[in-house]
């Protein structure tokens, strides 16, 4: 059996409907054109020396490749490892690197800032305690000192590991 005239023109007339609404649909800015998944802000509790790494998965939800040429930090103490290109439609992570040496015993706050195509600025965040570890001393005993760990979270942990030394 071979489809009628008027089969035909209405496949062609929706066939020209859909392409039509795939333009439009295409040309509509997004909400968020790049977008963290999970949380941009992540508890850290970690002894003063421990090296903290932070992933945070980033999803380009745009038909264009996002391009990262740098991410800011506001201290010297917290850097980004980042890939250059996100392509488009997919996830890849953003790790934000904290070096706890030469950040005081205490709470904490520490950003990174990652720029959307859209001119945003998403906050990625690590805020937190650092504890001083003191060495244990026991008479006629070499004193147990405290070796730092490298920390790796992912900031869609709901339980995230407490460190502890023997």
């Amino acid at each position: 059996t071979q489809p009628s005239q008027a089969m035909i023109k209405h496949l062609i007339a929706l066939g020209i409907i859909l392409v039509n609404c795939f333009a439009v649909t295409a040309q509509q800015p997004l909400d968020k054109p790049v977008e963290v998944i999970g949380p941009t802000v992540v508890e850290v509790n970690a002894n003063v020396g421990d090296m903290v790494e932070v992933v945070f998965a980033v999803r380009n939800n745009s038909h264009d490749e996002f391009y990262i040429a740098q991410i800011q930090t506001d201290c010297h103490c917290v850097s980004a490892v980042y890939p250059p290109i996100v392509k488009h439609l997919s996830t890849d992570s953003v790790t934000v690197v904290l070096n706890t040496n030469n950040i005081p015993p205490g709470t904490f706050v520490k950003k990174a800032y990652l720029e959307t195509p859209d001119n945003k600025v998403i906050e990625l965040v690590l805020q937190g305690n650092l504890k001083v570890v003191k060495p244990i001393v026991k008479p006629r005993q070499r004193p147990i000192i405290y070796k730092p760990v490298h920390i790796r979270l992912h900031n869609t942990q709901k339980n995230l590991p407490q460190v502890q030394w023997l």
